[in-house]
């Protein structure tokens, strides 16, 4: 065994945690370097277990408390901020896609002349992107009117699409 190793033991050893203690026990005998860090590892063992023990003041255990429930009530208005700034973003996005929807003219349809493959886009992206943050921010009702007008934009949309491509 080499003192690295040993090193590793020392501790445990001098604790009696040690189950096969003999090729440590062997290098022991040898090495005198080793012996010391045996005693010194029972030397500071003796002192820890000489420590009072001490217990926290109710003071203390109050202040530490206060202090947790502090950053728990923080986290809470950050993520009730967020709720609030996602469903804002979320709202403020399907008024511009209304008025969008109701502003596109036929030159803009024309120029566009990828309609169909956006409002499919459109549409999953609505359905699994803004559904949950509406949910999350203002509650299932409002998440499923938003979704139910910017779907019918959508269909509204669609439903233009197909005409200009027959003609």
């Amino acid at each position: 065994m080499r003192c690295d190793d040993a090193d590793a033991l020392i501790d445990a050893y001098a604790e009696g945690a040690l189950e096969d203690a003999a090729p440590l026990e062997t290098h022991l005998a040898a090495c005198a370097r080793c012996r010391d860090a045996l005693e010194l590892s029972r030397r500071l063992g003796a002192r820890f277990a000489a420590l009072p023990s001490v217990t926290p003041s109710p003071a203390a255990d109050a202040r530490v408390l206060a202090a947790a429930e502090a950053e728990r009530a923080w986290v809470r208005s950050r993520a009730k901020l967020r709720r609030r700034l996602i469903g804002a973003g979320a709202g403020a996005a399907a008024a511009a896609a209304l008025v969008a929807a109701f502003l596109v003219t036929p030159l803009t349809e024309r120029a566009l002349g990828v309609l169909p493959d956006l409002t499919d886009a459109a549409g999953a992206w609505l359905r699994f992107r803004v559904a949950p943050a509406l949910v999350e921010a203002r509650g299932t009702l409002v998440a499923s009117l938003a979704l139910l007008v910017a779907l019918a934009v959508i269909e509204r949309l669609a439903a233009r699409a197909p005409r200009r491509a027959s003609t």
